[in-house]
């Protein structure tokens, strides 16, 4: 596992540059814009992608605190006391939000604003991610 979380990181973090910068294109003007198609699949895979690839520094947690084998109980309080997993949420959250928003093409100020909050959240959880457990 310790071996996986610096790939995952590595993943997420080219996925939220595809992210930032699919929405920062929207506010360049069309006459400044590069011709680049970015569909819109592959935005809402990118957004799935971070909910997903997001959860295994929190699995991580997750699995080192579970030795007893109630994994559901250490789950639940990993993801509601420990910062790793209360950035999780919120992060997936904003995910969710953004993915809404992408999905009926709606404002990019929004768009924005959520992926802010995405990185935000994972900024949030990075000093106890770092920890070497």
């Amino acid at each position: 596992m310790n071996q996986l979380i610096p790939i995952t990181e590595y993943v997420s973090y080219m996925l939220y540059s595809y992210l930032a910068g699919a929405i920062v294109l929207q506010f360049v003007p069309p006459a400044n814009k590069p011709m680049i198609k970015v569909s819109k699949q592959s935005l809402l895979l990118a957004v799935l992608g971070i909910i997903i690839i997001s959860f295994f520094p929190v699995l991580q947690v997750i699995s080192f605190f579970s030795t007893e084998g109630i994994f559901s109980l250490r789950a639940y309080s990993i993801l509601t006391e420990f910062q790793v997993g209360i950035a999780w949420l919120y992060g997936s959250f904003a995910a969710i939000f953004l993915w809404m928003i992408i999905y009926v093409e709606g404002s990019k100020y929004l768009q924005a604003l959520f992926l802010v909050f995405m990185i935000l959240s994972v900024g949030y959880a990075s000093h106890s991610s770092t920890l070497d457990l």
